[in-house]
């Protein structure tokens, strides 16, 4: 008998692993030996992956999820306990990439908009609003409208190779 139902791991930086344990129980009263296998050993380990459980005894398993991308992952552990049917043991969890935006007051007066933006900064932030679908959050606006002032200063003669 296993402790879980499924492991789910959560977001997990996908540099980094994480481990949960599982604890496989034999209520009865002769030992049983058990398996676990993995179809994805690159993204998720079982140690100890087999072993033997006494009577009245219990064996804990440590599951480990290893991401290495930032996607979700959702896979499987194929259980076999005793002389049953093996059972699929549903592993997921999120690989994360850890990130941060910031946005820091703008100096209005030193700050040159082109007139192709709409020459100051309050036009430029109208201008993109416009430009946007929906409702966007001020915020949004904010970072499309800096976005656009990047790639223009990318794109204008004079700009800093």
């Amino acid at each position: 008998r296993l402790d879980k139902q499924e492991l789910a791991f959560g977001d997990v930086l996908y540099t980094k692993s994480e481990d949960l344990e599982l604890t496989v129980s034999n209520t009865g009263k002769v030992a049983f030996p058990f398996v676990l296998n993995s179809s994805a050993k690159h993204v998720l380990e079982a140690h100890p992956a087999k072993g033997t459980v006494a009577a009245n005894d219990k064996q804990v398993v440590t599951v480990r999820l290893k991401p290495g991308l930032p996607v979700s992952i959702a896979e499987t552990l194929a259980v076999e306990l005793a002389h049953f049917e093996p059972f699929d043991l549903p592993v997921t969890g999120t690989g994360v990439f850890a990130h941060v935006a910031v946005s820091l007051p703008r100096d209005e007066k030193r700050s040159h908009v082109p007139r192709s933006l709409g020459g100051t900064w309050a036009k430029c932030l109208l201008k993109t609003r416009e430009k946007m679908t929906g409702r966007p959050s001020k915020a949004a606006v904010e970072i499309e409208a800096n976005r656009l002032l990047f790639l223009d200063s990318l794109t204008s003669p004079g700009a800093a190779a």
